[in-house]
């Protein structure tokens, strides 16, 4: 079907998310534009409406046809996208019930994941000529897509293996992923696929990102067969692997997408609370990958499953690991592990806190972000976050929380945030020049209420704050709401007068929800709640009251 012919489909009698499928057939032109926004637009519209949040509807699979033709012509500027598109409504399909009906919007029943499907297995071949293609845009996902879909599993294994020699290194992995994904679905190849890939994570000749690929996934072709070798195997593998190994050009570097250093910050929207717009940093931030080898090492992870000690090992030496890629995404691992099972787990707490490296501001607010979400479990690291604020503050300057640049920030501020639930007041005075100086002090207000023991200190500036809140902005409920919490955790009776004010403010503005809130505060003030530790910070060890040897009367000069 050409894509001249698109307007013989009858879109108008199919739907999407949003309505009618009229719009479709501009969308799949704009794919095609050598207008680099107007292409954007037009996968963005598609994806939200005709593949949104990864449904198949019939106007999806009427599409496929009009997607083969644009990937298999040369001029289409952005072939890469188009299989990616093609690959996630295949997989999208394959995860459905091939038995079941489902409904569209309008609930009209449909059976489009099966016609998606239909399509893409009569177009199959077209992979095995785009896994060779020049660009390494088309070429990833058509490896994926050839894996999946190409019905003749022996000639998919041959000319994946055929792609081993002479590709990029993100490439020759998932190569190796592929090769187990059509064991898994081919019985009859499943056995010669498994020794292949068995010689080739004991090949001493091959580079060890691919070995351990190999021995990874040739686990995951067996996840009953997995023996105590295995953790052992993969641990001396990463330490062979360097950054010369994985610094070839075709490969993500531990940098990719890191925010610029020196860059401005983003003007805020209006109305838009700051921890709004922080969250929005984060989910930006959320499922960076550093290393090609991290997919593998997931899969390897979940293959271990409850075998926490072995996945212990293995995490100690991803976060020794002397490619910074490795051990950045090593911090997220570590921290899920630490989160979802229980044991001792300081030797992976201490690791995290030995990614506090003052050069290295990327990859520090990540450790100390991670060790602030453990709380309590976070005390390993308590003088690496105590030493790693003090050089920052030493080489930066008292202001380091606002520095200009946003890495640097951004490490600091969460190495204070981490240092502070711990009741450390080596936080303190980072926390008083914030709250003082107003740059980013909602980050400080949420960790004020740890500090139990420098109530003193935070309860008149805390209470100044809560009296500056205007409760007629509903976007300053976030505000009002951080800040009663913190005062009712430091259970001052000097925040009473405060506390009475945002109570009737908040009443006056119909704002019950912080009403409550500041009423239940108060109440606790006035029943006497026993501070933490009986007024001393849980568990605060002795130390400087200030990094860096200043005290308190020099904060924020």
């Amino acid at each position: 079907m050409m894509i001249n012919e698109i307007d013989s489909v009858d879109w108008e009698s199919m739907g999407h998310a949003y309505g009618p499928a009229s719009d479709v057939p501009g969308w799949l032109r704009g794919m095609a534009s050598a207008d680099p926004g107007a292409r954007d637009e037009a996968f963005s519209d598609f994806y939200n409406a005709v593949h949104h949040q990864g449904d198949v509807y019939p106007c999806t699979a009427a599409s496929l046809p009009f997607l083969f033709e644009m990937a298999d012509s040369p001029a289409p500027p952005d072939r890469g996208s188009v299989i990616e598109l093609v690959l996630s409504i295949g997989r999208e399909s394959l995860d459905m019930d091939p038995e079941g009906v489902y409904f569209t919007p309008d609930g009209t029943e449909s059976r489009a994941h099966v016609d998606a499907l239909a399509v893409i297995d009569g177009r199959a071949e077209a992979f095995v000529p785009w896994v060779r293609d020049p660009d390494p845009l088309v070429r990833r996902p058509a490896i994926e897509g050839l894996g999946l879909f190409l019905g003749d599993g022996v000639r998919a294994v041959e000319v994946l293996r055929g792609l081993l020699a002479g590709s990029g290194m993100v490439e020759r992995l998932l190569v190796v992923r592929t090769v187990a994904t059509v064991a898994l679905r081919d019985a009859a190849v499943h056995g010669a696929a498994a020794g292949w890939l068995d010689a080739l994570a004991g090949d001493a000749a091959e580079v060890p990102e691919v070995r351990l690929a190999a021995l990874a996934h040739r686990a995951r072709c067996a996840p009953g067969e997995i023996g105590d070798a295995v953790v052992p195997a993969a641990v001396g593998l990463l330490r062979r692997i360097t950054p010369a190994d994985t610094g070839r050009e075709d490969e993500a570097s531990c940098r990719a997408g890191a925010e610029p250093g020196d860059a401005a910050d983003p003007a805020p929207s209006p109305g838009v609370p700051p921890q709004i717009a922080a969250a929005f940093e984060d989910l930006e931030r959320y499922g960076r990958v550093h290393a090609p080898t991290t997919s593998l090492l997931e899969a390897l992870h979940t293959l271990l499953g409850d075998r926490v000690p072995g996945r212990t090992a293995l995490l100690a030496e991803q976060l020794c690991s002397a490619d910074p890629g490795v051990r950045y995404d090593a911090i997220r691992m570590a921290r899920e592990l630490i989160g979802h099972w229980r044991g001792d787990h300081t030797g992976l707490v201490v690791l995290i806190g030995g990614c506090l490296l003052p050069g290295d501001a990327y990859t520090a607010a990540a450790a100390a972000e991670a060790l602030g979400s453990l709380g309590p479990l976070g005390e390993p690291a308590r003088e690496a976050l105590a030493s790693y604020v003090g050089e920052a503050r030493a080489e930066h300057g008292p202001r380091v929380w606002a520095a200009r640049d946003r890495l640097v920030r951004r490490a600091y501020q969460e190495a204070v945030r981490a240092l502070a639930r711990l009741g450390d007041l080596r936080a303190l005075p980072c926390v008083l020049a914030a709250l003082d100086e107003g740059a980013d002090a909602w980050r400080a207000v949420q960790v004020a209420g740890h500090l139990a023991g420098a109530a003193g200190d935070l309860t008149p500036r805390l209470s100044r704050l809560l009296a500056e809140v205007d409760f007629a902005d509903a976007s300053q409920s976030m505000s009002a709401h951080a800040l009663v919490s913190a005062l009712r955790e430091l259970a001052d009776p000097a925040a009473a007068a405060a506390l009475t004010g945002a109570i009737s403010a908040a009443v006056r503005e119909e704002q019950w929800h912080t009403a409550a809130a500041a009423l239940n505060a108060l109440f606790l003030r006035s029943r006497g709640r026993p501070r933490p530790g009986g007024g001393s910070p849980v568990g605060r060890r002795a130390g400087p009251p200030c990094p860096g040897g200043c005290d308190r009367g020099t904060v924020g000069t």
